[in-house]
């Protein structure tokens, strides 16, 4: 059966032939009539026998007849071909339409995506099986029905209203809408109308899911967030805390300097004293003990010194002094005091230095127990070979860099003299050079500590370089030996 629209296309096209025959017909009975009376009036002026004239006249006759037989015909086939032609043509029409339709509602019964049409009187015209889901309810109680009736206030929701306007306007729309149905569920949906002819199409996908899913890790967020808060005031509160205790504690060994030396000077003097026997007598039984005695006063006196040293730099109590270093001077009492260590094990102490050396700025002391410190390591770490110092100058030298190379055109590159110490001991392993500067770490490459220490040496050098604005970095490898580097910044820039 035709479309409603091709059916009256063909009844119309009908009534339009019929027209046209009706009109061709009555003008050939109206030229019919005058060609036959005009025919007689010539007929009757040229022929003057009456039997000869009625002769012609029926002759005229037969051949008007045949004439109008074979054009009547003529007409009549040409009509029916003509009306079997669109006939034919609008069956054409409407097998290619009913497929084109039947495709169609294939391939929306068959999307996932819920899709229906809504005619321009809002009633539902179409709904395929996936909108059942989205619209919690069978597809056969809204069909055929009006959507205000079926969705009792949906006039004032914003899927109405988006619709509204899609249907008014013929605009399409996109947009992700809350929906409550009438038992009070909520629902998400991504919708997207468009205008048909219809109505309009609404195409529709459930993210409901989603939507928990974000809501879900938005809380989830919001409590970390406030978990995170809470657990970082804690820490701040406890490291407050430490930082409190810990200042405390180094001002405490600060300020314990005096009551924890003087005993042990004390002890060191009179054991010195007695061992001089400038008190009587001593056997040599009691000498090797009062040696004994002085060698671990000596040690626990160092070991003191050097936890109040590490005290007073992290409470900043230590006071640096910034002044002209006469480095010749310093390098000499330095070597004076190692020298003796070095002859006890039997090793060369080498000095590598310029005649003239510019002056350093900084505190001679701690400069003297920078280099103490790297040189009686060096030795107690070398049972064969030697100790070198060398000093040379650094025109072009950046903090921070690698055994203080740091290229000359370097914009704040500021000239400065580097100490190396090395030597050709134990070495250190590569792993471990990075405990050398921490505080109470002490790295041996046997398998039992042989050397006595305390780890601290390593750590307040570099911390008293870096309060003299300069720096130590270290270099080793096993069985090879080390070189410790110290760069100290000039006083003034060496003259050219």
């Amino acid at each position: 059966m035709l479309y409603p629209e091709l059916q009256e296309l063909k009844d119309r096209e009908r009534r339009s032939l019929r027209g046209r025959a009706l009109r061709i017909a009555l003008a050939y009975a109206l030229f019919a009539a005058l060609w036959i009376w005009g025919s007689d009036v010539l007929l009757a002026l040229l022929v003057d026998d009456p039997a000869h004239l009625m002769r012609i006249s029926s002759y005229k006759g037969i051949a008007f007849v045949a004439v109008t037989a074979g054009l009547l015909w003529a007409l009549t086939r040409a009509t029916y071909a003509r009306i079997e032609s669109g006939y034919l043509e609008a069956q054409d029409k409407d097998r290619q339409l009913r497929a084109s339709e039947h495709r169609h509602r294939d391939l929306l019964d068959r999307i996932l995506e819920g899709c229906q049409v809504i005619g321009r009187d809002w009633r539902y015209l179409y709904l395929n099986p996936a909108i059942e889901a989205h619209n919690r309810r069978p597809s056969a109680e809204l069909i055929g029905k009006r959507m205000q009736e079926v969705w009792p206030g949906i006039e004032a929701t914003r899927p109405f209203a988006l619709m509204q306007r899609c249907m008014l306007e013929r605009e399409p729309f996109q947009e992700v809408v809350e929906f409550v149905f009438p038992d009070g569920e909520h629902g998400w949906f991504e919708l997207n109308g468009y205008p048909v002819p219809e109505g309009i199409a609404v195409f529709s996908i459930e993210i409901s899911a989603r939507k928990q899913a974000e809501a879900a890790v938005l809380r989830a967020n919001r409590e970390l967030e406030a978990t995170v808060a809470e657990r970082t005031a804690q820490l701040q509160a406890a490291l407050a805390r430490a930082e409190a205790a810990d200042k405390l504690k180094s001002a405490f060994l600060a300020t314990m300097s005096h009551e924890l030396r003087t005993p042990l000077n004390s002890i060191i003097g009179f054991t010195g004293i007695v061992l001089q026997r400038l008190a009587g007598p001593v056997s040599e039984e009691q000498q090797r003990q009062l040696t004994m005695v002085m060698g671990s006063a000596r040690h626990l006196l160092g070991l003191i010194n050097d936890v109040l040293d590490l005290s007073k730099i992290e409470a900043g109590q230590l006071q640096i002094r910034h002044e002209p270093v006469d480095v010749v001077t310093v390098v000499e009492r330095v070597l004076d005091s190692v020298r003796t260590q070095a002859q006890h094990k039997q090793l060369t102490l080498n000095l590598e230095c310029p005649e003239t050396l510019p002056e350093i700025s900084g505190d001679r002391r701690r400069i003297e127990q920078i280099l103490l410190n790297l040189l009686s390591n060096a030795i107690k770490f070398t049972d064969r070979g030697g100790v070198t110092l060398r000093v040379e100058a650094a025109p072009a030298w950046l903090p921070s860099a690698a055994n203080g190379a740091v290229p000359s055109a370097a914009p704040d590159a500021r000239p400065a003299l580097r100490f190396r110490v090395l030597d050709t001991g134990i070495g250190i392993a590569e792993d471990d050079l990075a405990q050398l500067f921490q505080p109470f770490r002490q790295v041996d490459s046997g398998i039992a500590r042989q050397h006595e220490g305390t780890g601290l040496g390593l750590v307040i050098c570099r911390r008293l370089a870096g309060l003299m604005g300069g720096e130590i970095t270290a270099f080793s490898r096993i069985g090879e030996g080390s070189e410790f580097t110290v760069v100290l910044p000039l006083l003034t820039a060496p003259a050219t």
